[in-house]
């Protein structure tokens, strides 16, 4: 049962299983970052391992990625009890991304299922893009939800054309955490008159993110290093 429900993944899938080989083998970020920014729009498997697995890793970007803040991120969360994906999508789109949460959906309910956790992180849009599937996800898998540096709060614009609202409750099987950078440090947020990070999601583990990392300035690209960081040593 569990390797039909991975040779069906498989098939619902784009598998580039030598990519995690090759981002880790390059030596310019910048290159490796490419790699990612060249994929098919889709979920990828990055490594090919049909074996026994507890856990599925989903990585999603924000917008206009250049693919080299997930690089070292992506290493640090492959582990030999998980298998770890990227999400390739088009953060800006007419369809207010209904597409791309269905797509989600699907893989989660249907390929995934034969794994008992699905972790999920999304950085910027990616994080408002998980934020907008957690509802709908029918599985009693355990859901283990990272959202990093997101608009949540939405836009004016967002609002009215989609009809988007802020979650406000998770369901029991699913636990959220919420990685907020500082304001004034991010430059996409910094001159927003509100942070758009801020919302109210019952049960929800918020944490604002300190202002340095390894010498840097922490700000948007940043905070998914720091996140990866934080959450390898549980």
């Amino acid at each position: 049962m569990r390797r039909a429900a991975f040779l069906l993944f498989l098939i619902c899938s784009f598998v580039r299983s030598e990519l995690m080989d090759e981002l880790t083998a390059e030596e310019d970020v910048f290159k490796a970052g490419l790699k990612l920014v060249g994929l098919e729009k889709g979920l990828h498997l990055l490594e090919d391992h049909p074996a026994e697995k507890d856990e599925v890793v989903i990585a999603i970007h924000g917008v206009a990625t250049l693919g080299y803040e997930w690089v070292y991120p992506l290493s640090k969360l492959d582990t030999e009890t998980n298998i770890v994906a990227f999400y390739r999508w088009a953060p800006v789109s007419t369809s207010c991304s209904t597409h791309e949460a269905e797509e989600l959906i699907k893989a989660i309910n249907n390929d995934l299922n034969q794994y008992s956790k699905i972790k999920l992180i999304g950085h910027s849009a990616g994080g408002f893009l998980v934020s907008n599937i957690l509802d709908s996800i029918e599985t009693d898998r355990k859901i283990e939800a990272h959202i990093i540096a997101s608009p949540l709060k939405g836009t004016k614009p967002l609002n009215e054309l989609c009809g988007y609202s802020p979650l406000e409750n998770l369901k029991d099987n699913v636990v959220l955490y919420e990685w907020r950078t500082q304001k004034k440090l991010d430059a996409v947020y910094k001159l927003m008159p509100f942070d758009p990070q801020i919302v109210e999601i019952e049960g929800s583990i918020v944490t604002r993110l300190p202002d340095k990392y390894k010498n840097n300035r922490l700000g948007h690209n940043w905070s998914i290093s720091w996140v990866v960081d934080h959450i390898s040593k549980k």
